[in-house]
């Protein structure tokens, strides 16, 4: 109490409520932090679920052909650039962006997983495409030849079990290239280089479902058994 009879705090009272304010500020802003990545994990799941969609809606209009990963000429292809996969499905999407169109900033888009961070986890491509969600190119026929092999048009009928094989999934670039062969055992394997979600990664397949691992699983993965 004050010296006039009027209610107050103490110095050492007001301490102790910052104190307790400090302690539970510590215990809830981890949890507050996972609810949120939680919640970027499920956007990402989502996302990925519409683009899967796309890329049925393609097939059913290309006689079962997927987009070719980069079908635009710096790789000698037919379409102007930009042609990646991403702009062919485009029209399904409900975005107006078409080959040979600079496309505008993708940030709002589908095609950017909400845990990307440019230039960490995505690419900058210098267009201002950043996705952090890229498109597997051993969907069969698989042409040995890399080059080549980004424009050849996979197709859905020859995946003999869609509900393993890997379409897409978080990745650095807009292309998966490599970066999820289970080439090399950890810590090497490049498929951890994508880990962003909880330790894990959203991964979307043919058959057009859509699952969550974690590093752990990944990992387990081993040489001779992958997710194509």
């Amino acid at each position: 109490m004050k010296p006039d009879g009027k209610m107050g705090f103490t110095l050492i009272e007001l301490l102790v409520v910052i104190a307790i304010i400090a302690i539970l500020a510590s215990l809830l802003l981890p949890a507050l932090a996972h609810t949120k990545e939680m919640s970027k994990q499920t956007s990402c799941s989502s996302q990925q679920k519409q683009i899967l969609i796309a890329f049925s809606m393609y097939a059913q209009d290309y006689n079962n052909f997927y987009p070719a990963l980069t079908d635009d000429a710096s790789w000698s292809g037919r379409l102007p650039w930009p042609g990646q996969w991403f702009m062919q499905l485009c029209p399904y999407m409900g975005y107006q962006w078409a080959p040979g169109i600079r496309p505008a900033k993708f940030t709002n888009t589908v095609f950017v997983c909400p845990s990307a961070i440019a230039g960490q986890n995505a690419d900058d491509m210098g267009n201002n495409v950043q996705l952090g969600i890229g498109m597997s190119r051993m969907i069969p026929p698989v042409d040995p030849d890399y080059v080549v092999q980004y424009r050849n048009y996979p197709n859905s009928v020859l995946v003999t079990s869609p509900s393993t094989k890997l379409l897409i999934a978080d990745a650095r670039r807009y292309s998966l290239e490599g970066y999820w062969e289970f080439s090399q055992p950890p810590p090497t394997c490049y498929a951890l280089y994508r880990i962003r979600h909880m330790k894990g990664a959203v991964i979307g397949y043919c058959d057009g479902h859509v699952e969550w691992l974690t590093s752990s699983e990944i990992a387990s993965k081993g040489a001779n058994a992958t997710l194509y």
